[in-house]
């Protein structure tokens, strides 16, 4: 299944894409109920984000500065059933202080329904983004 989350910020797409390349930094997201654990650095480091005493490994696979974009993948989740997970994030100009965010996941979804699948990936999503908005339009 592919979910693909699209948003403009007002905000220059460098500034943008200082804080998503820096993958295993993410003080931008409210962490009150999360924790980050880096292992390793730079292409194949992982980002184990821990919640409720479960987590997520996700591997940056890719960093692309020119273009703007990064792949990641998730190698271990006890969060979520899916499997195959590969995401890429990718930043454009739109003007000097404008860009467009564009964040597309392809990944098996497992034994759950595809109806609950969107609507909670949407939901982390948006969440996600909202907090980047509001750190990089700040």
């Amino acid at each position: 299944m592919q979910i693909e989350m699209t948003r403009d910020f007002n905000a220059a797409a460098e500034k943008v894409w200082s804080v998503l390349k820096d993958f295993g930094n993410m003080s931008w997201l409210d962490m009150s109920h999360i924790s980050i654990e880096i292992i390793g650095e730079g292409i194949g480091m992982i980002r184990r984000v821990s919640l409720d005493g479960q987590y997520i490994d996700e591997r940056l696979e890719s960093l692309d500065h020119e273009s703007k974009i990064l792949t990641y993948s998730i190698q271990e989740c006890e969060i979520f059933p899916f499997k195959n997970y590969l995401a890429k994030m990718a930043v454009e100009d739109v003007s000097e202080k404008k860009c467009k965010m564009t964040w597309v996941s392809n990944f098996d979804e497992g034994d759950m329904p595809e109806e609950e699948v969107t609507s909670m990936m949407s939901f982390n999503y948006n969440t996600m983004l909202d907090s980047l908005g509001a750190y990089v339009e700040s």
